[in-house]
This record gives structure tokens, sequence and C-alpha cells, in this order.
């Protein structure tokens, strides 16, 4: 709509030719976003996820030994038991030790309460924060179900950019373009900074 408002003015404010508004709408709204807004609305009710499930992830403490708690880390946890303001918290702190690994889904979120509560250090949160992740895992369904979209969304993006052509490009000029590599080049720039800064887990 744009674009044909420019043609309009750069014609003396006469239309270039009879342009059915409607039909523009129709045909050049991306229609695959009414499709993404729709996944959006239904992963959100949590169809896609399993019981238990959150972000895909579940609670499993059948884990390897090398996820368990060292020895260092079962030190600080002592060294900051009494710390702990709660009788509940005092109690899941200690299935903690006793076991080096968290022992439910409760006292995961005892734990994770005592943790965001800032009573403990650092180091003792950090200690926290590792058992939290040692005992949640991604569901295989989720993780297939993830890639599946990625490899969709490359598909389409790619059939996208093939749709473009050389003599398009001429047609529309060099400012679409420069806005177009301007737009990408800061997308991929915030986007690599919001990865380095926010994003804890390999993916």
């Amino acid at each position: 709509m744009w674009y044909v408002r420019r043609e309009t003015a750069e014609n003396g404010g006469q239309p270039v030719q009879s342009v059915d508004t409607t039909r523009v709408i129709f045909e050049k709204f991306p229609v695959f976003v009414l499709g993404f807004i729709l996944m959006f609305a239904l992963s959100s009710t949590g169809v896609f996820a399993p019981a238990q499930h959150y972000a895909g992830r579940y609670f499993d403490n059948k884990i390897k030994a090398d996820k368990l708690l060292t020895d260092k880390d079962i030190g600080a946890l002592k060294t900051e038991f009494g710390k702990a303001p709660r009788e509940d918290q005092k109690k899941a702190l200690q299935r903690l030790i006793d076991n080096k690994k968290v022992m439910s889904i409760d006292d995961d979120t005892v734990l994770r309460g005592l943790q965001n509560s800032g009573a403990l250090s650092k180091d003792a949160n950090a200690v926290l924060r590792k058992a939290h992740n040692a005992v949640y895992h991604t569901a295989k369904k989720i993780r297939a179900f993830r890639d599946w979209i990625t490899w969709l969304f490359a598909f389409g993006l790619t059939g996208l950019g093939m749709q473009i052509t050389v003599a398009a490009m001429r047609q529309a000029g060099g400012q679409p373009l420069v806005i177009g590599g301007v737009v990408g080049t800061a997308k991929a720039v915030f986007s690599l900074i919001v990865v380095l800064l926010f994003v804890r887990e390999t993916i």
C-alpha cells in the first residue's frame, strides 16, 4: 500500500492504474502469520506438552552419576543450611544433601523458591541451579517437534528468497535493497547480542 501511494504521488496525484485495495491486501498478506498466531495460541494452552512439562521439559531424577552434586557442592549447601528460613525448605535441602540430587517435583519447587528468596549465597544458589538442571530434560517429542518446525521455517524462508529476482530488484530500485540490508544486518547483530547475553544453554 505504501508503494502504491508513492507511485500515485509521483504521478501528480493520479493513480498509475486502477488499484483494488482489497485485492492487493488479500494477495500480498503473508498468510503464514495467521498460522503462526494459531500455533502460538495452541502452544500456550499446553496442548503440545504432556502433564508435568514446562516449556517442553519434564522432571526425571534418574540421572547419571556425573550429574550428581559433588562433595564441594554438598559442602557449600551444608555451610548455608541454617540460612533457609522455612522448615519445608530445610527438609528439601536436607534431602538434596543426602541424595546429591533433587528427589521430587515438590522438592524442586521448594528449592527454587529458596533460591529466589535471596537467603543463600551466590555459590549456594549456583548449586541449586545445577541440581535443578540435572533433573529436567527436554522431552523427545518436543525436541522432534522443534526440529521439524525449524526445517519448515528454513525451507519456507529459502522459498521466499528464491522468488526475488534481479529484475524485480531493478524494478523496485535501490531504496528497498538498502532498507532491507540495514534491517537484516541490525536483526543479525541484535540477535547475536541477545544470544551472548541471555542464552545459557547450548541449543
